[in-house]
């Protein structure tokens, strides 16, 4: 085989394993709510440094994807490109085996979604793709190191300045309306003892809604890490019985009771914002809750404070 031919071959292989890592963490970057809490619900981190993991991930990704692209720094970023696959295959066996979970793996966002053993067998073709193009050297730049420093400054940059970590910025309060809760008691909408008794969480989820739905993730979670700090949950919905039926049924959150209502007293509630979470101690609204504002640390403030569950 003519050598200059085989070069071509193997930058091929290795411009495939690049372009494969560049849409994986673009995709990663379009849905980083689900990703965040993908990588949240494992329990490495809290959910402040769950958000900085998630976007490392996808900076080291994008970087090793351009680089392999670029065709800089071929040693190194061989090591780093086979480094990275072999620890996401390993993570994924052990979600798949250890932690039973065959669900997305968000190995591509949410547009393309793969389970961990399907994923898997990605990781091993790129791996075969690698090593094929170890040698790979039809061209290279004359200023590689300058070119690997502005790389990853500029990546990493981008990332945290296009999607700044939620802990990382101010959010107004979630306020609701009072007035009108005060009407869907009177109209028996609402039950008032699910407000005025003991320590609740009252969750304004439009069935249906994506950050409705992240939100309630994110509490699925929050309540699987800190057990004992565990109040009534209840969950006030409006949407179609169909949406509202299957949000029930996919959610993890031990409601103590849910209620659909008509959307008129909702959004008046609410003031046209979803998803509201009310947080009530000793039968009084504490806080009030957006989807970005949601923090396990909002609820240790409130119920007093609790270890964290120990992984298993």
């Amino acid at each position: 085989m003519n050598s200059t031919f085989k070069q071509y071959l193997q930058y091929a292989c290795k411009a495939v394993v690049g372009v494969v890592f560049c849409v994986s963490a673009i995709l990663k970057l379009v849905s980083i709510e689900s990703f965040e809490i993908y990588v949240f619900s494992f329990q490495f981190f809290g959910l402040p440094l769950s958000y900085i993991a998630a976007r490392i991930i996808i900076c080291l990704e994008l970087i090793i994807g351009a680089a392999l692209l670029l065709n800089i720094y071929k040693r190194q970023v061989y090591i780093a490109a086979l480094s990275l696959l072999t620890a996401f295959t390993f993570f994924l066996l052990y979600v798949h085996f250890f932690r039973g979970n065959d669900e997305n793996c968000h190995c591509f966002g949410e547009l393309l979604q793969l389970n961990p053993l399907y994923s898997i067998v990605k990781n091993a073709a790129l791996v075969a793709l690698v090593l094929v193009s170890r040698n790979a050297a039809p061209f290279g730049f004359a200023r590689e190191k300058i070119t690997g420093i502005v790389l990853s400054a500029v990546v990493f940059a981008s990332i945290f300045i296009i999607s700044p970590p939620d802990n990382w910025l101010t959010f107004d309060t979630a306020e609701y309306n009072e007035t009108a809760l005060n009407e869907a008691f009177a109209n028996n909408v609402l039950d008032e003892n699910d407000f005025r008794n003991g320590n609740t969480i009252v969750c304004f989820y439009g069935a249906g809604c994506r950050y409705c739905d992240l939100a309630n993730k994110k509490m699925e979670v929050i309540l699987q890490n800190y057990p004992g700090i565990v109040p009534d949950i209840v969950g006030v919905f409006w949407g179609t019985n169909e949406n509202y039926t299957t949000f029930i049924e996919n959610s993890k959150v031990p409601f103590s009771k849910t209620i659909l209502i008509s959307p008129a007293p909702f959004l008046k509630i609410t003031n046209g914002i979803m998803p509201v979470l009310l947080v009530i101690k000793d039968g009084k609204v504490v806080n009030t809750l957006k989807y970005r504002s949601i923090d396990e640390n909002v609820f240790l403030q409130v119920y007093g404070s609790g270890e964290m569950r120990v992984v298993e």
